[in-house]
């Protein structure tokens, strides 16, 4: 009888919340084709932005706003550098960060949170804004190097989406946290995949 009620309650939650039920779905299914190395990933996560523009705007999610808009730029970036910036006519190659990149992209995710924490709390009404910047920080450093193709992009991804669950559960956008941390483990079979077609 549990099961069922729950089961009820899931499809009650996702009639009241139909943008974010749709934007879940294909931001799970476009992350699983990335995953795959699939250019549609980049086409299906197009139409998840807009539906997570409306979702955070609503939710007062604001960094999650900026971030959804700067994804935009990126998802456009990385649909045209996976299907034209191989150095051959083949497929785009996996790549690794460096020893001494590893200092840069965490130095830039902290940089970020702080500079867009500091202007959310102090000019806006958003919830959670210290800790809102800093997954929507270190989201747009995953996205970037996704977009670069670069194997590390799933480890700053699972950290990102752990700590991005745990907002959205607090806020009440449970099919996002609930997203967010299936998110989390198609990250870590990310990080796999991509090592096993780096050699």
């Amino acid at each position: 009888m549990e099961v069922l009620d729950w089961g009820r309650s899931i499809a009650v939650y996702f009639a009241q919340n139909p943008v974010e039920g749709v934007g879940a779905g294909l931001t799970l299914l476009g992350i699983w084709l990335n995953v795959r190395q699939s250019l549609w990933g980049w086409v299906l996560g197009l139409g998840a932005i807009g539906c997570y523009l409306y979702v955070f705007f609503q939710a007062r999610l604001y960094a999650d706003v900026l971030l959804n808009l700067a994804f935009l730029v990126t998802s456009l970036y990385g649909l045209w550098h996976w299907k034209f910036g191989a150095p051959t006519q083949g497929e785009l190659p996996v790549t690794r960060l460096r020893a001494g990149q590893w200092g840069l992209v965490l130095s830039l995710g902290a940089a970020g949170a702080l500079g867009l924490g500091a202007t959310l709390s102090h000019f806006t009404a958003a919830q959670q804004p210290w800790f809102n910047a800093a997954t929507a920080s270190y989201s747009l450093v995953a996205q970037w190097l996704l977009a670069r193709k670069v194997r590390e992009n799933w480890l700053l991804w699972a950290g990102v989406d752990v700590a991005a669950a745990g907002v959205y559960h607090a806020t009440g956008l449970y099919a996002t946290a609930l997203l967010y941390a299936l998110l989390a483990g198609l990250a870590v079979n990310g990080w796999r995949a991509w090592g096993r077609a780096n050699g």
